[in-house]
C-alpha cells in the first residue's frame, strides 16, 4: 500500500488522511478513512468484464441524443 505524505483532497504535506479543512469542506467534519473498505476490480477479471458491458449502457439523467432536422 502507499504511504501518504499529504492530505487527498488538499495536497497540504504533512497528512497521511484528509486534513481537517478537507473533512469540514467535504464530510462535514466526520472522520472519514481515505482507503475504501473493499477491494477493487483489479484481480477479478469477470467483474472488470461486467463493468465494461454496465458502462456502456450508462444513463445520464436529462441527457437525450441530439437528432438533425434535416
Amino acid at each position: 500500500m502507499i504511504e501518504l505524505t499529504c492530505c487527498p483532497s488538499t495536497l497540504q504535506k504533512g497528512f497521511s488522511t484528509y486534513s481537517p479543512v478537507a473533512l469540514k469542506e467535504l464530510f462535514n467534519s466526520q472522520k472519514v478513512n481515505h482507503i475504501l473498505p473493499y477491494n477493487g476490480m483489479d484481480n477479478n477479471e469477470t467483474e472488470q468484464k461486467e463493468f465494461q458491458d454496465n458502462n456502456k449502457h450508462m444513463s445520464i439523467s436529462g441527457a437525450q441524443q441530439n437528432k438533425s432536422s434535416q
